[in-house]
């Protein structure tokens, strides 16, 4: 330690900068402020030097948390303290940043300024890069003693692409970051095609003069070799073939780098392996090689569960029981029930289901890269749609292409035994309203069905890279899915329904994000499910009512609650005493649409007085509900909640391992007259022929408040 403060105080003193010893400080000075003065085009971002001094001033949250510190909950923030010694550290990691970027002349110096009253200092840095080291040629050759590389026809291509990426060196500054990745790609670049044992070093010439830099891969592929023996160690449940089938190679196929890392990927998805680890042991450098395949398993049964809520579902509880191996090659068994139970949920209709359901999945089916998961289950459901409960068998092919990357291909045969339909107070303008009301209380609309249907089959996807999956800050996650039932005989209805949907996180400096969403959807009814001539097109719609398009909720459109925005109706009750009947509404049901776009806007922040684990978020959300297909026009005027519907709010987050607990209140910025008035007054104003535009209008019915957890991408 005595030797290193030396050796820091004598570079300080050979430094061009302001002397920490012209100001008096002392244990207890802290920094007030850390500033940057760099030439104009900054050759080095500003956030890469401050990411790399240990020297931090206060910020903003900072001082709002001290304020507020006799408030329960928030803390009062450690003090900035001031080190010469870690001063002088900062001042050379600085230089250091600029010559591993290519510019060794940086001139850095530092200005302290000391508040006597205070007994805080402000540091300025002054940065100027100077002229760069250009990288002049870069060039890729064998090593001295060996005779030029030989690149096969089938290898060229790739090997001028290489070659190109060493191109885009010269001209730039002498990155050493950017020099080692380019080193490191002409290694892999063998070792993907046979060459094990591959060796590269970089050996640079500098012309000082001219501040220019030539830059030699020197690469020694050595011998060219296949695999030998594949080597399976510490399996004991699952049997050594069976991971043998999840490697892209075997005896006698050509070593690949790549093939290697494929390998571990895949035997890491299995569920009964915990850790995989595929490298070389130690072997003389031949024609043939040994690859090792060490497996660690994980316990044979695993029961776990999740507790979770959501504004627009309540509390919310899964649990499991997994068998990891179920016959000795990987093949899983998993129990679960799921309760949706509506407690404590913030809607006046929430959504309550309980499904339970036996998933039995073959990792190896025909090929390593798919998977075949069958799953029967049976739900009940009791929501804003109806009260029922179906059963069924889902089929799932599914390919997983990496972390946030699958394909799935689901046929699905499905019975749904509806109890009581909720689709609230429609018309087909045949009959008056109190006419319909009274056939909806007297189960009068048979045509509907009860039992339900269904034969499908779905492909969907999921695409894109996080750089946080339970608090995302860059990247971006696509989602498009289409369905289509078949055959004929086997469904109620028949529909092709495509549906997108689109996250993307963009950093907006050190602590602010911007998170967008985009989604789309469009059902193309067909066959028994268009209206023929004659028949009656609500009936219709109702009839497909279940798989329509809705928007709003929780994370959607949150100034509206859970699939309310766009056309809806009152959820209507009517009773008779003797003669006089009384008609009365309890909230909204939504209708839904035939096309779907909605879109959200979101800015998330730290909050400025509970620390790091707290957060904060602004947005603006957008969405339209609507059918233009002129076949399932019905007699409701619904035409004013079929327009473009926009809101804006804000939110506290919470920070946790499984994602951040979101508590936001949206509110709408144009409603419909459905979303002012109370659904009671509605339903008798329309009972009593009065105009619905003279009922009180509810300001408080403005707000939506929405409470769940996760990153809702």
């Amino acid at each position: 330690m005595r030797i290193e403060r030396l050796a820091v105080f004598l570079i300080a003193l050979t430094l061009p900068a302001a002397s920490a010893a012209q100001v008096r400080v002392d244990a207890t000075t802290e920094v007030s402020s850390i500033e940057f003065r760099l030439e104009p085009g900054r050759a080095v971002p500003e956030s890469d030097l401050r990411a790399v001094i240990v020297l931090k001033a206060p910020s903003n949250t900072d001082a709002l948390s001290r304020w507020f510190a006799w408030l329960p909950f928030v803390e009062s923030p450690e003090p900035r303290l001031f080190s010469p010694i870690e001063l002088q550290r900062d001042l050379i990691r600085i230089r250091n940043v600029y010559t591993n970027s290519g510019y060794p002349e940086a001139d850095a110096r530092y200005e302290v300024v000391k508040d006597e009253r205070r007994n805080r200092v402000a540091i300025t840095f002054r940065v100027n890069a100077g002229p760069p080291l250009v990288v002049r040629q870069v060039t890729v050759t064998a090593t001295d003693s060996l005779p030029p590389l030989e690149i096969g026809e089938k290898e060229k291509r790739d090997w001028k692409r290489l070659l190109a990426a060493g191109r885009q060196l010269e001209g730039a500054p002498a990155a050493r970051g950017g020099i080692a990745s380019f080193e490191q790609r002409v290694g892999a670049f063998f070792r993907q095609r046979a060459h094990p044992w591959t060796v590269t070093h970089t050996e640079a010439r500098v012309d000082s003069t001219k501040r220019e830099m030539w830059i030699a891969v020197r690469v020694n592929p050595g011998a060219e070799a296949r695999v030998d023996q594949v080597l399976i160690e510490g399996t004991t449940s699952v049997t050594p073939a069976t991971i043998a089938r999840e490697l892209p190679f075997k005896t006698g196929d050509p070593y690949s780098e790549g093939a290697v890392a494929e390998g571990k990927r895949e035997t890491q998805q299995l569920d009964i392996v915990r850790l995989a680890v595929i490298d070389l042991p130690p072997q003389p450098q031949d024609s043939t090689v040994d690859v090792r395949v060490r497996i660690s398993e994980s316990d044979l049964r695993l029961v776990s569960g999740d507790l979770g809520y959501v504004s627009d579902a309540g509390l919310m509880t899964e649990a499991r029981w997994s068998h990891r191996n179920l016959n000795g090659r990987a093949t899983t068994l998993t129990v679960s029930a799921v309760a949706q139970t509506g407690w404590l949920a913030l809607v006046e209709q929430p959504d309550r289901r309980y499904r339970g359901s036996v998933t039995l999945g073959r990792p190896y089916f025909f090929s390593r890269s798919w998977s075949l998961l069958g799953t029967p289950f049976i739900e009940y459901r009791d929501d804003q749609q109806d009260r029922s409960t179906q059963y069924g068998v889902d089929l799932t092919l599914l390919r997983r292409l990496g972390p946030l990357s699958s394909v799935a291909l689901k046929y699905g045969i499905s019975r749904r035994d509806v109890y009581q339909y909720r689709f609230g107070d429609f018309t087909t303008g045949d009959v008056d309203f109190l006419t319909f009301l009274q056939q909806q209380a007297q189960a009068a609309l048979d045509s509907l069905g009860t039992g339900l249907r269904r034969s499908s089959l779905t492909l969907s996807s999921t695409t894109g890279r996080l750089d946080d999956p339970t608090r995302p800050r860059r990247g971006r996650v696509l989602r498009p899915s289409i369905e289509v039932t078949l055959p004929q005989t086997w469904n109620s209805t028949e529909f092709t329904r495509v549906d997108v949907g689109v996250w993307a996180y963009a950093p907006l400096g050190r602590t602010v994000t911007l998170a967008t969403r985009i989604g789309a959807g469009r059902l193309f009814p067909f066959g028994k499910s268009v209206p023929a001539p004659g028949e009656d097109p609500a009936v219709k719609f109702l009839q497909i009512k279940d798989v329509a398009f809705t928007a709003g909720g929780t994370n959607d459109v949150r100034g509206w609650s859970n699939r309310l925005l766009g056309p809806k109706f009152p959820d209507a009750r009517m009773s008779v005493a003797g003669a006089e009947t009384t008609f009365s509404a309890d909230g909204y049901v939504p209708l839904g649409g035939l096309e779907r776009v909605s879109g959200s806007l979101e800015i998330q922040l730290p909050f400025p007085l509970l620390g790091s684990n707290f957060g904060s978020h602004l947005f603006v959300d957008g969405g339209r509900v609507w059918t233009s297909d002129s076949d399932f026009k019905h007699g409701f005027d619904v035409e004013d909640q079929e327009r473009w519907f926009f809101g804006s709010g804000a939110g506290v987050d919470l920070g946790t391992p499984v994602g951040p607990i979101r508590f936001s209140i949206g509110y709408k910025l144009n409603p419909s007259i459905e979303d002012l008035v109370d659904s009671d007054d509605l339903i008798r104003s329309i009972a009593d022929g009065q105009d619905v535009n003279t009922l009180k209008k509810h300001k408080s019915r403005r707000f939506a408040y929405h409470l769940s957890i996760g990153a809702g991408w």
